[in-house]
C-alpha cells in the first residue's frame, strides 16, 4: 500500500476487532472517532509477533492504536505536523483526557500517577479538539510530571512517592478552569 491508498475498511474492522479483546473502551473509542468522521492515516496487521496498527487523524492530531505480541497498548496521540514522528514523541491519550478535565472543571478520577486510562469514551474527542485548540503545552507539562514519576520508581517511600506524582501532575494541570 502507498500512503496515497487509503487502507482497506476490512483491515481498520480487523484491527478493531482484536484491539478489542483486551482494550474494549479504546476500540470503542476508535469507532467513535471514524464515525465522527476522522480520517484512517494506517491500518493493518496482523505481522510477525502478532503487530497490529491502526493511526487515525482528527483535526491536528494523530492517535496511535497499537498492538504487538498480544499486548494492546492504550491510544497515545502526536500532533500530526510531527513529521514521521518517531514513537517517543507519542504521549499517551489519558493525560490528555486528565489535563482536559482539570482545565474545565469536569471530574477525573486519579487515585495514582498511573490511573489516568478512563473515560475515553465520554472525554477523548473533546480532549483531542482542545489540544488541538490550544497547543500542547498542557499536555507537555502533565506529561513531564508522570515522567518524572516514571523515572523516580523504586523510591524508598513508595506511597510518599505516589502522592507526590500525583500532587505534581494535578499541578501541572493547572488544577482550574483554563476555558475553551
Amino acid at each position: 500500500m502507498t500512503t496515497a491508498d487509503p487502507p482497506a475498511a476490512d483491515a481498520v474492522s480487523a484491527f478493531l476487532d482484536d484491539y478489542a479483546q483486551q482494550r474494549p473502551e479504546a476500540a470503542r473509542f476508535a469507532r467513535l472517532l471514524l464515525d465522527d468522521g476522522s480520517r484512517v492515516v494506517s491500518a493493518w496487521g496482523p505481522e510477525q509477533m502478532a503487530v497490529w496498527h491502526l493511526e487515525v487523524q482528527r483535526g491536528g492530531m494523530l492517535v496511535m492504536f497499537h498492538s504487538e505480541r498480544g499486548y494492546a497498548e492504550w491510544p497515545r496521540i502526536v500532533r500530526s505536523s510531527v513529521p514521521g514522528p518517531h514513537w517517543d514523541e507519542y504521549r499517551p491519550i489519558g493525560l490528555a483526557v486528565f489535563a482536559w478535565a482539570r482545565a474545565h472543571g469536569v471530574p477525573f478520577r486519579l487515585d495514582g500517577p498511573d490511573d489516568f486510562d478512563h473515560d475515553l469514551e465520554a472525554y477523548g474527542l473533546d480532549a483531542l479538539d482542545w489540544l488541538d485548540r490550544v497547543g500542547d503545552a498542557p499536555l507537555q507539562r502533565v506529561y513531564q510530571a508522570w515522567i518524572d514519576h516514571r523515572l523516580a520508581r523504586g523510591a524508598r517511600d513508595e506511597s510518599r512517592q505516589r502522592s507526590h506524582a500525583v500532587a505534581a501532575m494535578e499541578a501541572a494541570a493547572g488544577g482550574g478552569h483554563v476555558g475553551n
